[in-house]
């Protein structure tokens, strides 16, 4: 038997994600990756501090990493955009620089193809300052995040409420229990 009140709060978190503002959310969000990470469930922190002992005493650059958090750790299969991408970024780094101009640094080509610092950022090498795009990304977020924390407390204030009314059958039950046994032994 499950716990109480869980009959109730699966079907409604159940709900929640058949919303129609709730599927085109998600849909719109899934449609905006472009390389999917092979870390399985790990962050890409995670990940970083798993790679420690592959890297030892250097640290990697950002393509390095941007290989290893989008290959596969098991085959080593790296999907057809993300190897176009490798590609592109090795490309950049090995075009040949006019004098007195510096070659293009990994960092700079990892954020050229992938157009985001949310990568470089997630992985604590890009800086920290945030445009108005990522202003927005983060009000997006917290949107989100607060629309949760508000499902969950209306699924808590129902189980609340349900407990309550079965906590007052209980006490019903008990009362009549007390009754019925008093009639019966005077």
């Amino acid at each position: 038997m499950g716990k109480i009140g869980e009959d109730v709060v699966k079907p409604k978190a159940q709900e929640m994600y058949l919303l129609p503002e709730i599927r085109l959310l998600n849909q719109h969000n899934h449609e905006k990756v472009q390389f999917n990470h092979r870390t399985g469930s790990r962050c890409y922190i995670a990940q970083l501090h798993a790679l420690r002992d592959k890297y030892k005493d250097e640290d990697p650059t950002p393509l390095e990493l941007f290989k290893e958090f989008h290959s596969s750790q098991k085959t080593g299969f790296i999907s057809k955009p993300v190897q176009k991408a490798i590609d592109h970024m090795e490309a950049m780094m090995d075009n040949p620089v006019e004098e007195g101009q510096e070659p293009p640094s990994t960092e700079s080509a990892v954020r050229e193809v992938v157009r985001s610092n949310t990568f470089l950022r997630a992985v604590g090498i890009s800086s920290k300052k945030r445009s108005r795009v990522s202003r927005s990304c983060q009000f997006q977020d917290l949107t989100w995040e607060l629309y949760l924390e508000k499902v969950k407390r209306d699924e808590l204030r129902e189980t609340i409420e349900q407990q309550n009314l079965q906590l007052a059958d209980l006490r019903k039950i008990s009362v009549e229990a007390t009754e019925a046994r008093r009639t019966t032994t005077a």
